[in-house]
């Protein structure tokens, strides 16, 4: 009788597979005694290509986390020692572990029949610890874990669109979820997992109480992204949604001319002013545009009439101050060098006319916003040396400060 001998690399294999398979039997016996041995044990398992493709191995992994949080909690409730950041992120792991056995609990036998074993007793055991995943994200976030609190709380939205969590219909019949994905938002802007924020914004998006904080938060975490396709889109579509929130528009328009489309911000701009002919910050805006553009007969009449609707603005008197220097600045070149000049006095008003124009505006600006000094300082400073004006020294002082 012949001899078979396997080659040394499939006794390996064979060795390796029987030993993961004896890891998760060990496991199971640790796992009332000693979850935390229990949770080592079954590690190499999860990974090995043969025991990681059985619904077995992570419905092993999902109970032992299970274990290690009820034995935690239990430690909580009678006050005594206990890991808490221990305690819920196990949380988070027994749903994702328990998801992977659903997976492969789902594919169909030998006989291409599927008779799904797990996911009735594990869907209702992740159903009954679901609102921890609240208590997890508070926790994790106020001791400023904000990646592991954007996983409790991000848990606990997804769990709304997991297939087998989908008997329990929570996204019709929790109406907490909006509330819990808004706090994940801002935990995973802390975070800076902007895809994060985008995905949990949309939901929180449909709660009218967050809809347009988050919808810039979104936003925000676009460009944080690099993705200025998916940026401009999503500000446009803000624009419609939020036609009273003038933050987008202004946002796409600033966007525009720093790219030097200045043509497209004017015909955005036009489109805007026909839908809101009358709002101060489109007027505003478009005004600064046609400024940009040198037609500034135009940027003056959009500016008068926004202050003459919100007189309230410092941002767009300080922004008339700054198209009366422009014309100014202009007017300065036509102003003779020779003061005999018999055009000396008539240009020389002229100038002097804008400049006064602008020191009003920019005066108006300061009286509005005296605290915000980027508006009006180094321009009142440079007009009043100009004017040789006594209120200089002031501007002087100000300056150095």
């Amino acid at each position: 009788m012949k001899r078979v001998l396997l080659p040394v690399a499939l006794l390996f294999a064979a060795l390796t597979i029987n030993a993961q398979e004896d890891a998760v039997k060990d496991a199971k016996r640790k796992m009332a005694t000693d979850p935390v041995q229990a949770e080592a044990l079954i590690q190499g398992a999860l990974t090995n290509p043969e025991t990681m493709s059985k619904a077995d191995t992570w419905n092993t992994a999902g109970k032992i986390e299970k274990a290690i949080f009820d034995a935690e909690q239990e430690k909580m409730w009678l006050q005594q020692p206990n890991d808490t950041a221990k305690m819920f992120s196990s949380l988070v792991d027994m749903c994702n572990y328990f998801f992977k056995c659903d997976e492969y609990d789902q594919l169909p036998n030998e006989k291409g029949k599927v008779k799904m074993k797990y996911r009735k007793t594990n869907a209702s055991m992740i159903d009954q610890n679901r609102f921890s995943l609240i208590d997890g994200g508070n926790y994790f976030y106020t001791v400023g874990d904000d990646a592991s609190a954007l996983k409790s709380w991000g848990m606990y939205v997804d769990l709304a669109s997991v297939p087998m969590m989908q008997s329990f219909n929570y996204a019709q019949n929790d109406t907490n979820i909006t509330n819990v994905a808004y706090y994940a938002t801002v935990a995973a802007i802390r975070a800076e997992d902007y895809k994060a924020s985008i995905k949990y914004a949309e939901v929180a998006s449909s709660n009218p109480a967050y809809a347009e904080e988050v919808a810039e938060y979104a936003e925000a975490s676009y460009l944080a992204l690099g993705d200025t396709v998916g940026w401009e889109a999503y500000v446009k579509d803000c624009i419609q949604r939020f036609p009273t929130n003038q933050y987008f528009f202004s946002r796409l328009i600033n966007h525009y001319i720093m790219h030097d489309q200045l043509d497209v911000a004017e015909q955005y701009g036009k489109d805007m002013l026909a839908n809101n002919p009358d709002n101060a910050n489109t007027l505003f805006v478009v005004g600064y545009i046609y400024q940009l553009l040198n037609n500034y007969d135009k940027a003056l009449e959009l500016m008068e009439r926004s202050v003459s609707i919100d007189p309230t603005s410092a941002n767009t008197f300080s922004a008339l101050g700054g198209v009366y220097i422009d014309l100014a600045q202009k007017a300065s070149q036509e102003v003779p060098v020779d003061v005999n000049d018999p055009n000396y006095k008539q240009a020389n008003d002229k100038y002097l006319a804008y400049v006064d124009k602008a020191k009003v505006n920019y005066e108006k600006a300061r009286q509005l916003a005296p605290d915000n000094r980027d508006l009006w300082l180094r321009p009142l400073y440079s007009i009043y040396y100009a004017l040789n004006a006594p209120e200089f020294e002031e501007m002087e002082r100000l300056m150095n400060e």
